[in-house]
């Protein structure tokens, strides 16, 4: 058997760092292209005697055009952990003289010893969750080694926060255009509260139900939040509001008079204002069946609690019953059957006890029975009204619906109030089968509210800004995790 000896390329690190890194006695040069990590990696990895010196890659004064010639060099505290060296050049033309420092404008801003990299991390960390600046200042330390006051973090992530955002922003809208992803036009609408410092607020939304793209998403005091606004942020959202961050459109026209979006089914919750307004806009009204159930099942959970819990104290009861029974059965034991004497009033008294326990018993069994029976038929209606919904064909559902709308008489209190009103927007309620593109909930959006903005978060924020910023991260997560499917760098 014999072995070919595969072809081999010998790569050297100079090879690799030729035009960017140059290896001397006790200096290493680096080119201002050079990532910072590449120094932070040749300061761990080298002696101490060696040092890293910043040059620039072509030395010529920015003012005159002149060359440079090297003149000192600058220390610098890398993040206030490596040290490292910036070279100064001096001009060579006469009558301009200038010094210059070579610049790392890509790897951090002037007059600052934090990296570009390390100040970003704040708002990258704001994407994934909103946690203290204490807590961010000591995942920076646990992850890169780099002790960094809460109150830097705070500082960079506040100045930075509106280039980072925006830039994500822009990206994801690039990306949208690049990938010809268009509004579907079924749209799901709806609101959220929370509170800033004790005063009550309002999230209004609105989404596309297919692609899961934000059409419009705002705050407001709940004290000016009524039927008006919804029909204004209803109209607004349905407009192609593009003009008006396109620089070529200097002056747009009103958004009312822009052009439409395409407009198909608005899906929303129960509130009577939705149907005159969506009416209105000329679309197809879908009420979330979600809401729907909700709102039959709510009056008739609070029956059925209250049943559980007679039919456990009864069970219970029953238990207590039946041994005190045994024990009056037992003490009669032993005793001559037969009529009881007169004079035997203990053991008279004993009968009668039992026998009383006996009846006690048999109504017990009788009532448990009854509200077995109570409980049956409720889970019985509950899971008929469930179905209606769940039918394939309009014919099968509304024959369903009907069936019961025409025993209202005989239906329990609960259920038959639920049919009675169901009866004046049925057809709301199951557009989704007339046509199988459209949801049948309102689920996504729900889904949108936890996710961009849990229940824990609620109650902490102290000012709009705040939860306004905290939102942008949330909304940017939300298109890398369900509309573009990838992470957004930047």
């Amino acid at each position: 058997m014999s072995f070919k000896t595969a072809p081999t390329d010998i790569i050297s690190a100079e090879l690799i760092f030729k035009d960017y890194v140059d290896f001397k006695e006790n200096v290493i040069y680096l080119t201002e292209e050079v990532p910072d990590y590449v120094a932070k990696f040749l300061d761990d990895i080298m002696p101490d005697y060696v040092i890293i010196i910043y040059e620039m890659f072509n030395p010529v004064c920015p003012y005159c055009g002149s060359k440079l010639h090297k003149h000192e060099i600058k220390k610098w505290e890398m993040n206030k952990q490596t040290t490292v060296y910036k070279q100064r050049y001096k001009c060579t033309n006469s009558t301009c003289s200038k010094t210059i420092t070579t610049p790392l404008s890509k790897i951090v801003e002037k007059n600052c010893c934090y990296t570009k990299e390390i100040r970003k991390i704040g708002n990258e960390l704001e994407d994934l969750e909103h946690i203290s600046y204490e807590k961010k200042s000591e995942l920076i330390e646990k992850q890169y080694g780099i002790k960094i006051p809460r109150q830097t973090v705070q500082y960079h992530e506040l100045t930075k926060s509106e280039h980072y955002l925006s830039q994500k922003e822009e990206k994801i809208a690039q990306l949208i255009q690049e990938r010809n992803i268009e509004f579907s036009g079924i749209i799901g609408y709806d609101e959220s509260f929370f509170t800033i410092n004790n005063e009550k607020y309002v999230r209004i939304t609105s989404i596309d139900s297919k692609n899961h793209m934000i059409l419009n998403d705002q705050i407001m005091k709940y004290s000016d939040f009524d039927k008006y606004f919804i029909e204004i942020f209803m109209t607004y959202s349905l407009k192609d509001l593009t003009p008006y961050s396109n620089p070529n459109i200097p002056n747009p026209k009103h958004p009312l008079l822009l052009t439409d979006l395409k407009k198909d089914t608005m899906i929303t919750d129960g509130y009577t204002a939705y149907v005159p307004i969506i009416e209105k806009l000329q679309m197809t009204h879908q009420k979330c069946v979600f809401h729907k159930i909700m709102n039959q099942r709510t009056p008739v959970w609070k029956t059925t609690n209250k049943l559980e819990r007679q039919q456990e104290n009864k069970e219970n009861q029953l238990e207590k019953t039946k041994e005190k029974i045994q024990q009056l059965e037992n003490q009669s034991k032993g005793q001559k059957p037969g009529r009881i004497p007169l004079k035997d009033k203990k053991r008279r008294k004993n009968k009668k006890k039992l026998e009383k326990k006996k009846q006690e018993k048999t109504q017990l069994k009788k009532d448990i029975k009854k509200i077995e029976k109570q409980l049956k038929e409720f889970e019985y209606y509950n899971n008929k009204i469930s179905e209606i919904f769940n039918y394939d064909t309009v014919q099968k559902a509304e024959m369903e619906f009907n069936r019961l709308y025409n025993q209202l008489d005989f239906l329990p209190e609960e259920v038959a109030k639920f049919v009675k009103n169901l009866k004046k927007d049925f057809d709301k309620t199951i557009n989704h089968i007339k046509r199988k593109d459209i949801p049948k909930t309102n689920n996504l959006l729900e889904g949108f509210f936890k996710i961009t903005f849990p229940k824990k978060y609620k109650r902490r924020f102290r000012t709009e800004k705040g939860v306004k910023n905290y939102l942008r991260h949330m909304k940017i997560r939300w298109y890398e995790r369900n509309v573009l499917h990838e992470k957004i760098t930047i």
